[in-house]
């Protein structure tokens, strides 16, 4: 399994004993090691590539570890442990290039700071409509009736893998960090519709690591966009970003969403560090003065306005995340928990919408909306494109027809 880069870099100084440290290989990154197969480093520099040419880097490989294996040296020695080291760190290197999917997690930590192996990574999400494929294509292995089926089936994966690999290079190469992490970009999409329209309110992004928004965010006109930076849980830090004397914060939207770790899901684990946090920005806001918020949940969380018993569709995409999801899904669910309580028993004015959003996909933003409740006119599917829920979402800033509500949303 991968590990960050500074886990995994090992110290070379005074290695090779000769003092000739020309002949060391360059240790700063994996790409630098094989310089031979990988001259430019690695994308999205103009001459690189995320496809590397295997044969040549094993090549290579093979002559690094001849000329610095730990053999050559005295086991008792210091330069026996500096050629451990170095070796350790060449094997490392190449086992990650040699895999496309390793390269991408070293590239994303590399490039952006991303470790999209962390148990604890609100990075990274995978869709139901990801998850709905993983499902059919095992659920297909396990019915396979004879050898031919199954090397068809073999064949139709090895396809989506190449397809994927594919995707992955194009997004490292064009230094594309939203498809390469595969992120919830609602927050990015919110901001690139209010910067759209000349008159639209200004905005206040509070973002744990300022570097990871876009360019064209980062560098906004200050009148248009201010960005503070902090912690969920840090209550001085979010009162500075809810107050601004040049233009008064009026809202709170929160596109915060379920998240997807492994090993949450083989533990079931269902601890919510994101919707813990709300009461502290609910203290934030209360001593900021500002009494409106917008914050996003699941289907799973339903309103006294639904009916009883949903419709079997309905039924499975809200129980769906609870089983695949089960951190996620519980993270989303308190978050409506705690705002629709704060709001009507915090006893100090909240006004609150919770929308409830299905599958997030791509979109042109043209879309309809449909929102309501199941049963009393709510005719949307259960998709959603996350241009079309920021349109909704700033109208609703602008309208204030779901106050207080817990409206369901879809394309139709």
């Amino acid at each position: 399994m991968w590990t960050s880069p500074q886990a995994q870099r090992q110290h070379a100084s005074g290695f090779p004993p000769t003092g000739d440290t020309a002949a060391l290989p360059d240790t700063s990154t994996f790409y630098t090691l094989f310089p031979s197969t990988l001259p430019h480093g690695p994308p999205p520099h103009s001459s690189s590539s995320f496809t590397i040419d295997l044969p040549a880097l094993r090549r290579e490989f093979l002559a690094l570890q001849s000329r610095f294996h730990p053999d050559k040296y005295d086991a008792s020695s210091a330069t026996h442990r500096q050629a451990l080291a170095l070796s350790s760190l060449i094997n490392n290197a190449y086992r990650t290039l040699v895999d496309p999917l390793l390269r991408a997690q070293y590239l994303l930590h590399l490039r952006y700071g991303i470790d999209v192996t962390s148990e604890d990574n609100s990075h990274f999400q995978i869709d139901q409509a990801t998850l709905m494929e993983v499902m059919d294509a095992q659920e297909a292995i396990e019915e396979a009736q004879s050898s031919d089926e199954v090397l068809r089936l073999k064949e139709e994966n090895k396809c989506r893998m190449d397809n994927a690999i594919q995707r992955i290079g194009q997004a490292f190469e064009h230094d594309d960090k939203e498809q390469a992490t595969r992120e919830c970009v609602s927050g990015v999409d919110f901001t690139n519709l209010v910067l759209s329209k000349p008159d639209g309110p200004k905005l206040t992004l509070y973002v744990r690591n300022p570097s990871r928004l876009p360019a064209a965010h980062r560098d906004a006109d200050p009148t248009r966009v201010r960005v503070v930076k902090g912690e969920l849980n840090d209550q001085a830090a979010l009162e500075k970003a809810m107050t601004d004397e040049s233009s008064p914060v009026e809202t709170v939207v929160s596109f915060l969403g379920a998240y997807v770790s492994l090993q949450a899901f083989l533990l079931r684990t269902t601890t919510t560090p994101i919707a813990d946090s709300f009461p502290t920005i609910f203290a934030a806001m209360k001593k900021s003065g500002v009494k409106r918020i917008l914050a996003l949940s699941t289907p799973a969380w339903l309103s006294e306005a639904d009916p009883e018993a949903l419709s079997w569709y309905w039924w499975f995409v809200s129980k769906f995340p609870e089983f695949f999801i089960p951190q996620g899904n519980k993270e989303m669910y308190e978050i409506a928990r705690r705002v629709t309580e704060e709001g009507e028993s915090g006893g100090w004015g909240l006004q609150w919408t919770v929308f409830r959003v299905p599958h997030l996909s791509a979109g042109t933003g043209d879309e309809r909306v449909s929102a309501g409740f199941f049963g009393h006119g709510f005719v949307g599917t259960a998709h959603l494109s996350r241009k079309s829920l920021v349109r909704w979402v700033l109208n609703e800033i602008e309208v204030g027809e779901w106050i207080n509500k817990t409206p369901m949303l879809g394309n139709y």
